[in-house]
């Protein structure tokens, strides 16, 4: 069978919004996606709740859609499965977790995102977990709050942590050990700085105290720093001892990998650490963030098989895969169904993200140029099959500031002005949509 010439480009974060006042799409100018709207059939797909694997009415995200994308069907996602299996038990029969149990003899360290945004993890999880340990006597469980306002509101962490606070009130065993913005925590593109800020928190090596997280929080909103960007601080926490265990709940992969392989791995130099790695007995993971960790893992993946990668490398076709770093896990780990390795015939392509600017409205076209001419590269190459990501709209969309998305939009609209026209010259065809 001869392949035909494809492009499957993700513009991730574009999408319509009911109110163009507030739309960077629809104040952008896009001349090049204005024509094909004008020339090519097109539609709207639901990526949110049922049709794509959550609860009704959740929001969707980039992981989310990338591995619908990918399987060419409705994949449930973590979010619902695990929340059922809690809902169930899962926890008094699974053997992974009483095993942990068994081994824990200090402190248990609950670490993960503390929101009720459903992209990385949810709080109920947490709830629940809480209530399975709260009678733990080995000795405490300590809580280490990451807080989210990217995919929830930017001041919601403290009327939540404050619910919080009053819910363990009552439990002696159970205290908020500390606190970061996501920004330090879950990092994924090598910031090592912002890691070990986070490392320090959670290991209990920071000056940084406050008596209480939520009244502390409120501060930060006065003086402008959001959920996100919440500098780590303790609030009761002690430095780590040897006998102490460690339990990841998020369950979204991409941005836990970096602070579990500082707290948890010995093959790391990104940073000097000062606190002891826990035996691998002592750690456990909600899910599988990356299969060379050889950590514990609470809710093993479901393989997601005949999905669109196998496809290709079953019929012996080469296929480019590439994006920038900030949506590189997508095309490749998510697109692949959650399976980290590459496929026979796939080839991927790294753009670096930029490194020089905090937050990406102060740069909205990132690498687009770079990961650009990645593809017309392949296109030149004459893969049968390309899918690139254009992370811009997702990740300058998520700074809030319109002008930066407005200026982020209209660079991605050139670079697929671009792309298209070398595609169209060579007789291939490109799928254009979204993922978030």
């Amino acid at each position: 069978m001869n392949a035909k010439r494809a492009l499957l480009v993700i513009l991730d974060g574009w999408g319509h919004g009911p109110d163009p006042k507030v739309s960077a799409i629809a104040q952008a100018d896009t001349p090049f996606v204005d024509s094909l709207y004008k020339k090519y059939p097109h539609s709207e797909l639901v990526t949110y709740g049922e049709d794509v694997g959550l609860p009704e009415g959740q929001m969707g995200n980039s992981e989310v859609g990338h591995l619908n994308i990918g399987a060419g069907r409705v994949v449930e996602q973590w979010l619902m499965r695990i929340t059922r299996e809690l809902q169930e038990g899962a926890l008094q029969h699974s053997p992974q977790f009483q095993a942990f149990l068994r081994e824990s003899r200090g402190t248990i360290h609950l670490v993960g995102l503390y929101s009720d945004g459903g992209v990385h993890s949810d709080g109920e999880h947490l709830h629940l977990l809480i209530e399975q340990l709260k009678d733990y006597s080995q000795g405490s469980i300590a809580l280490h709050l990451i807080t989210d306002g990217r995919d929830t509101s930017p001041h919601g962490a403290a009327p939540y942590i404050k619910e919080l606070e009053d819910r363990i009130s009552q439990m002696p065993n159970v205290h908020i050990a500390s606190v970061c913005g996501r920004f330090y925590a879950m990092d994924r593109d090598k910031r090592w700085e912002r890691v070990e800020t986070a490392y320090h928190a959670i290991t209990g090596s920071l000056s940084h105290h406050e008596p209480c997280a939520s009244e502390h929080i409120k501060s930060c909103y006065e003086n402008g720093i959001t959920d996100e960007f919440v500098e780590p601080f303790l609030v009761s926490g002690a430095p780590i001892s040897e006998h102490d265990s460690f339990l990841f709940w998020n369950f979204r992969a991409d941005r836990m990998r970096e602070i579990v392989r500082a707290l948890c791995l010995a093959d790391f130099d990104a940073f000097q650490r000062n606190a002891p790695l826990p035996s691998r007995e002592r750690v456990l993971c909600f899910t599988q963030y990356d299969s060379t960790f050889g950590l514990p893992i609470l809710f093993a993946p479901q393989p997601i098989t005949n999905h669109i990668g196998e496809v290709v490398s079953a019929h012996g076709w080469k296929q480019l895969r590439t994006a920038e770093t900030e949506k590189y896990p997508h095309v490749t780990y998510f697109l692949n169904g959650g399976v980290e390795a590459e496929l026979p015939g796939e080839v991927r392509k790294l753009v670096p993200s930029p490194r020089d600017v905090k937050t990406y409205d102060l740069k909205p076209e990132m690498s687009a140029q770079g990961v650009t001419q990645e593809v017309l590269t392949g296109i030149q190459e004459r893969y049968p099959f390309i899918v690139v990501n254009f992370a811009n709209a997702d990740m300058v969309g998520h700074t809030g500031v319109l002008q930066a998305g407005i200026q982020a939009v209209e660079t991605v609209d050139r670079c697929l002005n671009e792309i298209c026209q070398a595609l169209e010259a060579q007789g291939g065809q490109a799928l254009i949509g979204r993922a978030s």
